[in-house]
């Protein structure tokens, strides 16, 4: 799973696999440049074993820098974009569980006091 940092860089890049270059970039995710070095960090130690998260032109300095999404990025976006709505149905469910537990609740009163009528008359 990616980080928060990442996901705002990944998914301000293009889906269509073309590149933006640095400024673009910062401009649209509102990165700062240290977490765009964090970002093009964690990139160069995931992409050590197999494929990284997006492709940069391995420029020194980050505002030369061109980069694009690559596939595997493009997947980790669409899973922490599908955790992020399955926190938000999750959240539903346990509301609307308390939403229940308390007119429970209320129908236990109302049937105490009809019994506490019914049993005084």
């Amino acid at each position: 799973m990616i980080s928060k940092t990442m996901y705002k860089m990944l998914s301000a890049l293009p889906r269509d696999c073309s590149e933006m270059s640095y400024s673009q970039l910062v401009q649209k995710s509102g990165l700062t440049k240290d977490e765009f070095i964090q970002c093009r960090i964690a990139n160069q130690f995931l992409g050590a074993k197999n494929e990284g998260l997006f492709y940069t032109t391995g420029k020194v300095i980050c505002e030369e820098e061109i980069i694009s999404l690559s596939d595997r990025g493009l997947a980790e976006v669409e899973q922490f974009e599908q955790q992020i709505e399955s926190e938000k149905a999750t959240e539903k469910s346990i509301c609307l569980a308390k939403l229940t537990l308390y007119c429970a609740i209320a129908t236990l009163f109302a049937a105490i006091v009809t019994l506490v009528v019914t049993v005084i008359k």
